[in-house]
């Protein structure tokens, strides 16, 4: 039969067929005679297996758990919550003071929650942000089997069937579900389908518009993995150019048309860059901050695992680690596994196709396994967790590879043996990876998983070959629910295995942390209505300044402003690496960050703080700090040149900057040292390395520590500690014997307070070694008290000549500031984090902004008198970035005019279907009403008896020109 008549003979039967009766019937029936009716199929399918995998996961409202965990619960769900009041509160996405001390936000935004889908937050109430995720997490897992379903329909033609059952195992991959909670890089998995049609459509001029688009779209969703986009753009370029015939890639005949390919991509690449630089040029600005120096990477070659490695984790239940050690997750499906090999088998498949194929399996891996090639898919930067963040790249083409394989053993060009020998050989690799005994493989979850699936494909791919037409339908039945039970399983495995790795966390949490504070934090935001910074000394994670709205000090994100981080933690704060956290403040550090009010989670007894609000139903209690310094005040040029760095510690740091701000001679002591006495050392031996005194526990003895005795100053005088170390190792603190609390940890790396003693006290001291080293730095300066007396009597002088805020928003600030004459106060010093952004406009003339306090702060200089000061923050990046998109749109509209004008100017060469040796679409489709015809870059309908078309013979196979 040839192709016209048959797919005139499939239409006349469409023609024929008859509505049911009711509604859902109609629809139901009108799903299967739509071209693209499997798609909702495609998205439903991996979205509802999903669910079930987190309902066993008892994930709310079917328990107590939630979706949050690791970075999605340690940073994201703050992330989230600030969306949410950008879109319904109108707060900026370009600034916010609510990160360590401000920041820039759209390099945030770039980087974790620039996905459209991102705004879905802003349609559930605040309470329900978790439940948010969850939607989050099924649509975008549905649309992935979407975009791959509609790939693969491109890509040949097929049962209905096959194609869902491909897509979803590439929607439901190890890779998708345990990366679920980087919702940001999802957006990739449905893009990179689009993008390699898109590219295939490129190479033969049958439309550059959405490879233009989609390459655009991902550098858009996030910048960070659309990078690694580009890179397999040019790689899958080169590959799909070469494996193609040379009818295929070139059916014009066009002249020189690998350079004209490379040209194309060039340009529409270039728009593609264009489009997205309102996200990438702000983004580039906000790496300037440091984001590159949070790590030294080595970029030595080396090879990063045994190759046999790699195969272990295509089998289900490989789950090993998101740690630093953690190798690529690449499972998607035994059925897959299966397939591989019998792709490169297939008599249909060009043998340019096959090798291109086998170099695009090795390149991966070569990938994956040299270290410095690894880095560099990373940015230069070596990944924190969660490594090979691109093997979803690898993914796609063992699903695709699978996919055209599969197609060709179910049309019998692969003999039945064939699939039954690959079982075979891979149940016998898999005794023999159990045999090597890998840490990570659980018996069960490993071994008794992978034979019973290999086992089950065995079966089923034996009845499946050769079904008789009758059975057609129950046989696709079987292959999907066989997936579908595949997947669930393989997933839940990996779900649990990242909750015993990492912990999910429990909703409960998460709500109850925000229930419990909101009422407190809403009534201080509501019944002050000036600009000010406000902290909690008691934390659930770091971004809690966003997710509660306030102006703070603690943050956490890959984009963390380096000088800021470092100036936090020069004053004593634990703040270190890509990350800043309220704890270790004094009322010293307190004012001079500007924290005006401050919350406890027990009741102060001390002169510094007023009370000012309270729920004692939840232990939380609110001061204000009267002493706190506005965003803005006047200073002594001393401050200017001040050596961040040069004091020994915090203590003889804070003493020296309000000494220089007061512009003082002598050292304003605020701040006094307390000797320690009768330094020993016990059941420990000391040692000496470069710059510090190593003490190290003796062998057998479980209790070694170091004492020190020191004496009271007094009841009003509080006595802190500091241990200067550059590596800490956590240690206890005792104090007379009595448990106080840890230091040098992760979060107690930091300034810890003692408590207030009597006056020459005599207080026993000692810091208790936890099994590892302690490294103390040469210092004998440990202890120090305020002085009450000269902090109540220095901070009012600092206050004098502060900026009174009289407008402000997140990107301005306007106000007056009088500074007395003859007091010498020539700095407006700020704790704004000096951005190139921020323009100050002193009584309508520009200032000169500069650096101060290490490179972190802000300031300019300023005369005596009454002054109007204005703050406004414009980034020049984003201007031209949204210019530069401008253009670009332009440009992909110019793209798009002209794709059409040559489609219409050419229409015999509008479509050029590649068909496999088993002849024409419209026999299959005779067989099975849920085929859908296709070709190699282009969707396909029933209507071809009206197209001419041309029949030749290409390798492999036969071509249909339309």
């Amino acid at each position: 039969m040839n192709d016209t008549a048959a797919n005139a003979d499939i239409l006349t039967k469409k023609k024929e067929r008859k509505p049911m009766g009711n509604p859902f019937a109609k629809i139901m029936n009108r799903l299967r005679e739509s071209e693209y009716g499997y798609l909702v199929g495609a998205f439903l399918l991996p979205s509802a297996i999903m669910w079930l995998i987190f309902i066993s996961m008892q994930v709310y409202p079917f328990g107590g758990n939630s979706v949050l965990v690791l970075d999605l619960n340690g940073q994201y769900v703050s992330f989230f919550e600030k969306l949410r009041n950008i879109i319904l509160h109108g707060d900026s996405m370009v600034y916010t003071f609510e990160r360590s001390l401000g920041g820039e936000f759209l390099g945030i935004y770039a980087y974790y929650i620039a996905s459209p889908l991102s705004a879905i937050v802003a349609l559930f109430p605040k309470i329900h942000i978790t439940e948010a995720l969850l939607a989050m997490h099924l649509i975008k897992c549905g649309i992935c089997g979407v975009t791959m379903a509609l790939y693969l329909h491109q890509t040949a033609y097929t049962k209905r069937s096959r194609i869902i059952t491909f897509s979803t195992m590439y929607a439901l991959s190890a890779y998708a579900v345990v990366q679920a909670h980087n919702t940001m890089w999802i957006d990739e998995l449905i893009i990179l389908p689009l993008l390699v049609l898109g590219i295939e459509r490129m190479i033969r001029r049958r439309n550059n518009t959405l490879y233009c688009s989609a390459l655009a779209l991902a550098m858009i969703v996030n910048f960070y993995i659309g990078y690694m986009m580009c890179i397999f753009a040019v790689f899958y370029a080169v590959y799909r150019y070469f494996s193609y015939s040379e009818f295929e890639r070139n059916p014009e005949g066009v002249k020189n048309h690998f350079l004209r390919v490379l040209l194309r991509m060039v340009i529409l690449s270039v728009i593609a860059a264009m489009i997205a630089s309102v996200i990438i040029l702000p983004t580039w600005y906000s790496l300037q901050f440091g984001k590159t120096t949070f790590s030294n990477p080595d970029y030595s070659f080396n090879q990063r695992f045994d190759f046999l490695d790699l195969l272990v984790k295509f089998y289900p239940g490989s789950y090993d680690t998101v740690r630093p050690e953690g190798l690529p997750f690449v499972y998607c499906g035994t059925l897959t596994l299966i397939m591989l090999p019998l792709y490169f088998m297939t008599p249909g498949v060009k043998k340019r196709e096959k090798v291109w194929g086998g170099i695009a399996l090795l390149f991966f891996s070569f990938c994956f396994n040299g270290s410095t090639i690894d880095i560099f898919w990373h940015g230069m930067q070596k990944p924190n967790w969660l490594n090979y963040r691109y093997s979803f790249m690898l993914i796609f083409f063992v699903v695709l590879f699978g996919y055209k394989a599969f197609c060709a053993y179910a049309e019998q060009r692969i003999p039945v043996k064939a699939p039954l020998i690959v079982c075979g050989a891979l149940t016998l690799m898999a005794l023999i990876i159990q045999k090597l005994d890998y840490e990570f493989l659980n018996d069960f979850k490993f071994m008794w998983v992978s034979v019973a699936c290999l086992a089950m494909w065995a079966a089923i791919l034996g009845s499946l070959y050769g079904t008789k037409k009758a059975a057609v339908g129950s046989a696709s039945a079987l292959l999907v629910i066989c997936m579908s039970l595949e997947a669930f399983g393989a997933g839940l495995l990996n779900t649990t295995s990242l909750d015993e790795d990492v912990v999910y966390t429990s909703r409960t949490t998460y709500v109850t942390h925000m229930e419990r504070c909101n009422p407190l934090f809403n009534r201080i935001l509501s019944s002050d209505d000036s600009f000010f910074r406000m902290e909690k000394a008691f934390h659930r994670k770091t971004n809690d300044p966003m997710a509660f709205g306030y102006n703070g000090i603690s943050n956490s994100s890959s984009l963390m402003f380096t000088a800021v981080v470092k100036y936090l933690n020069q004053l004593g704060l634990a703040s270190k690496s890509n990350w800043s956290k309220f704890l270790g403040g004094t009322p010293v550090s307190d004012s001079l960050l500007g924290l005006k009010y401050v919350i406890f989670e027990e009741e102060l007894d001390n002169s510094f703080y007023e009370d000012y609000d309270s729920d004692p139903d939840n232990s939380l209690y609110a001061y204000k700090n009267p002493y706190y310094l506005e965003i803005a005040y006047a200073a002594d040029d001393a401050i200017r040149d001040l050596d961040l760095y040069k004091p020994e510690n915090p203590f003889e740091l804070m003493n020296a900057m309000i000494t220089a701000m007061l512009g003082e001679e002598d050292t304003v002591e605020i701040w006094k040292n307390i000797k320690a006495d009768d330094l020993d050392y016990i059941n420990c031996d000391i040692s000496f390395v470069t710059g510090h005194k190593k003490y190290t526990p003796e062998a057998g003895k479980s209790d070694a520590k170091l004492s020190m005795k020191i004496k009271g100053a007094g009841d009003e005088n509080e006595i802190y500690i500091f241990v200067p170390t550059e590596y800490p190792r956590e240690c206890t603190i005792y104090i007379g014997g009595t448990k106080f609390g840890s230091i040098l940890g992760n979060d107690t790396d930091c300034i810890q307070k003692l408590g207030a003693f009597e006056q020459d006290e005599e207080v026993y001291v000692s810091l208790r070694m936890e099994k590892e080293d302690l490294y103390i730095a040469n210092s004998s300066k440990y202890f120090y008290y305020l002085d009450a007396e000269v902090f109540r009597e220095t901070m009012p002088r600092l206050r004098r000549a502060m900026l009174n805020i009289e407008k402000f928003s997140d990107t301005h600030l306007y106000g007056h500031i009088d500074i007395p004459e003859g007091s010498g106060l020539t700095t407006l010093y700020t704790t704004i984090p000096y951005d190139e952004g921020w323009q100050v406009y002193i009584d309508g003339e520009k200032a000169e902004i500069f650096k101060t306090s290490g490179d972190a702060l802000l300031a300019c200089e300023i005369t005596e008198g009454r002054h109007e000061v204005e703050f406004k923050y414009r980034q020049k990046t984003l201007i031209i970035g949204a210019w530069l998109c401008a253009a670009g749109l332009l440009m992909l509209a110019a793209v798009i005019f002209f794709d059409r004008r040559w489609q219409e100017k050419h229409p015999p060469f509008a479509e050029t279907v590649y068909m496999t040796d088993r002849g024409a679409a419209g026999e299959e489709e005779e067989e099975d009403s849920d085929t859908c015809e296709a070709d190699g870059d282009g969707g396909g309908d029933a209507d071809s008896e009206n197209r001419n078309e041309t029949v030749g013979e290409v390798e492999g196979g036969t071509y249909r020109r339309r």
